[in-house]
């Protein structure tokens, strides 16, 4: 099988995106791969969300899923697959240069939630100007970001696979976790 041809490229907002925690991103930048082409009706999309330790190069880490005839299709589909927030690969993280400070955020990069990094990927779909979602597909903390995404654009979204996460969390885990992140 061959290697997917793919597009690299980088979304960057020009305002600051405000966070769940209260803090903001100045200038925020997503990092994102794309196989194959939009069509006119913008409706042959999946959007991939990756786990927390990949990276937006999803024919890299799921290579046997990608060709022809296979669940991604870049002949068929048009598959975007973004950085998640945080990550040292591409989007804003602790080593993007804060704007208004010109020195790296490091430890002063602000805390962000699932629901904000949701938020980023919703920011990049409405770049491509999406009118339907064939496939949201995501694994871990991929697949809970798929389910912020999924819930934010209802309709456009018709069909969802999520992997090794839960589709509802017990009130013990919600708990669990928010003690964690005290």
């Amino acid at each position: 099988m061959t290697k997917a041809k793919y597009n690299y490229s980088f979304y960057k907002l020009d305002e600051p995106f405000p966070l769940e925690s209260g803090g903001e991103i100045n200038e925020p930048i997503i990092a994102y791969h794309t196989y194959g082409k939009l069509n006119e009706n913008r409706d042959n999309v999946i959007v991939i969300c990756h786990a927390l330790t990949a990276n937006s190069d999803a024919d890299d880490w799921w290579h046997d899923l990608f060709g022809k005839g296979d669940v991604f299709d870049w002949d068929k589909y048009f598959i975007i697959c973004g950085n998640n927030l945080g990550s040292p690969y591409g989007a804003s993280s602790p080593k993007q240069i804060d704007p208004k400070t010109n020195e790296r955020y490091g430890l002063d990069f602000p805390f962000y939630t699932i629901r904000d990094t949701a938020r980023l990927h919703l920011k990049l779909i409405e770049f491509f100007e999406i009118n339907k979602i064939k496939l949201l597909i995501g694994g871990s903390c991929g697949g809970n970001i798929c389910q912020e995404i999924a819930y934010t654009l209802k309709e456009k979204v018709e069909n969802m696979t999520l992997l090794c996460c839960s589709a509802k969390e017990s009130p013990l885990v919600i708990a669990a976790r928010e003690l964690l992140c005290v």
